[in-house]
């Protein structure tokens, strides 16, 4: 059986984007969505052009949206845009080698918490679940939240009213690991 990948169209601020869904899947990659914005070839090519590469960034979604001026932002939208933003960045296709699901069951994984808005349109909470899943069954401690009414980003809007308490919850938990 061929492996697909599956993606799932949704929008960031009013830009459809193709989101890579859990690495491998054998679903069908649908056509890019109608109204996706036209970002121009040359201007994020700059990007193979920086030398060194960046470390560091200030977050490509602000208040107004996605940062299309600054190329590397307008790079990345292009890319989540077309389906190929992993197969770009992980150019030997070897994805084991970047997903952090490969490595559930080869032990020694790190406590992991997991915070997740259950009406997020962008990543599916379910992936969250299943990873937490996973991990349980593989004796690694681990905790899940999913935020009732939480949309991608949640945090960033202080939706939920408890937002910043479920943040610490998880802040918390990393403090009892770290």
């Amino acid at each position: 059986m061929t492996t697909r990948k599956e993606y799932v169209f949704k929008a960031i601020n009013g830009i459809p984007v193709a989101a890579d869904v859990y690495f491998r899947n054998t679903t069908i990659a649908s056509k890019l969505p109608i109204g996706a914005p036209q970002i121009d070839q040359d201007f994020t090519s700059k990007i193979w052009k920086d030398n060194p590469p960046p470390t560091s960034a200030p977050p490509p979604v602000g208040p107004k949206g996605p940062d299309l001026a600054n190329y590397r932002v307008a790079w990345m939208f292009d890319q989540l845009g077309k389906g190929t933003h992993l197969k770009t960045v992980v150019g030997d296709g070897d994805y084991d080698r970047v997903d952090p699901a490969s490595l559930f069951s080869k032990g020694r994984f790190p406590p992991t918490f997991f915070i997740h808005g259950a009406e997020d349109e962008l990543v599916p909470a379910r992936l969250s679940q299943q990873a937490y899943d996973e991990l349980k069954s593989h004796g690694v401690e681990t905790e899940l939240v999913l935020v009732e009414g939480g949309q991608h980003g949640f945090d960033e809007i202080g939706q939920p009213e408890n937002a910043l308490e479920l943040l610490e919850k998880g802040f918390e938990f990393l403090k009892a690991h770290v």
